[in-house]
């Protein structure tokens, strides 16, 4: 006799609320553009690219885009990495026999563009199709790959504080009593420092970088979660199913893990698409004034600051703005639909 393995199936309640999510147009089509965005910046290298894609060259075949040949390789005199765009190698690219595939877009977010006819930062053309930044970088490349970063450093801060905000936020009111009190005046001293000033005099004592600004993310942006946890701990840990676990011997993490965070878990849930936009913008301020990420780091702050200082590259602000601001649109509207389909006092 052979067992068969249990299905596991959706609930009734959460196919009512993945319908209901869907049904809200604007937020359910607002996440496929924000799943397609993702997608493609996540696709960054085989989409934009300094380097082709596949080579064939002298009767071999060649793959730049996972491995780095050398100048010689393609008929050069150096032992350095091939550049791809010299006149020399496009030449030897384009003789009879040889070819070579490109992405759509031929540039990575780091190589300038060496047509000496060009002032940067240019507007956009047949090259650079939206153009360059004023180092000679292609803008459409520059804002895929930091869209990758942006939301993937939006994610990763969010996630990060809400585990801390969780965990503090359970054990104040699980435990309450004089171990909540003492918390409690602990978080009321932290939250009273300048948040932006203090990122800004942290960031500048130690070398930015993405791992730097997580970290000093996480320990301003914790409490925005713990708050949530704590109050529907405090409301659970007197009920009946409680009580009824702890007679059974279920250790006190047990029932917070278990019995009483499932349950929390909806008002946090409602409130991530928010965090995460915050933590972009976060992230997209501290590089505008110069404390976030360094160059040649693709950062959407960055080419503000630089559309500020060149007023007549219309393209800088239009583009980077136009970018944050779908961005901040998408989520805002996932964040709402997902608001207006768990909250119970919303939809009844």
């Amino acid at each position: 006799m052979t067992l068969e393995k249990p299905k596991h199936r959706i609930s009734p309640e959460t196919r009512r609320k993945l319908l209901a999510f869907k049904r809200q147009r604007m937020g359910y089509y607002s996440s496929i553009v924000l799943l397609i965005l993702i997608v493609i910046s996540m696709a960054s290298e085989v989409i934009s690219n300094s380097q082709p894609l596949v080579v064939r060259y002298q009767g071999q075949w060649f793959y730049p885009i996972v491995h780095t040949y050398s100048d010689k390789t393609f008929g050069g005199i150096f032992d350095t990495p091939a550049d791809y765009h010299d006149p020399d190698t496009k030449k030897e690219l384009s003789a009879e026999g040889n070819f070579a595939i490109w992405p759509i877009n031929r540039w990575d977010y780091k190589t300038i563009n060496p047509n000496p006819g060009l002032q940067h930062p240019s507007p956009p053309s047949s090259e650079n199709f939206l153009g360059t930044d004023d180092r000679g970088r292609d803008l459409l490349a520059r804002l895929l790959y930091g869209i990758r970063i942006s939301v993937g450093f939006g994610v990763a801060g969010v996630l990060i504080y809400t585990i801390i905000g969780i965990i503090i936020g359970a054990i104040q009111g699980y435990f309450g009593g004089w171990v909540d009190m003492i918390i409690q005046r602990v978080i009321e001293i932290w939250d009273s420092l300048p948040y932006i000033y203090m990122l800004i005099i942290l960031a500048s004592l130690f070398e930015p970088g993405l791992g730097i600004l997580l970290l000093l993310l996480a320990l301003f942006n914790w409490t925005r979660v713990q708050d949530y946890v704590r109050i529907d701990f405090f409301k659970a840990r007197n009920l009946d199913y409680v009580k009824a676990a702890k007679a059974l011997g279920v250790s006190d993490v047990g029932i917070m893990m278990r019995h009483i965070l499932p349950n929390a878990l909806t008002n946090i849930i409602i409130r991530l698409p928010f965090a995460v936009i915050g933590t972009i913008e976060a992230l997209v301020s501290l590089d505008y004034l110069g404390f976030g990420v360094q160059s040649p780091t693709p950062s959407i702050g960055e080419l503000f600051k630089q559309a500020q200082s060149h007023l007549d590259a219309w393209w800088l602000l239009l583009f980077t703005g136009g970018t944050l601001l779908v961005l901040t649109l998408l989520v805002t509207n996932i964040g709402f639909t997902i608001l207006d389909t768990l909250d119970p006092r919303r939809n009844g």
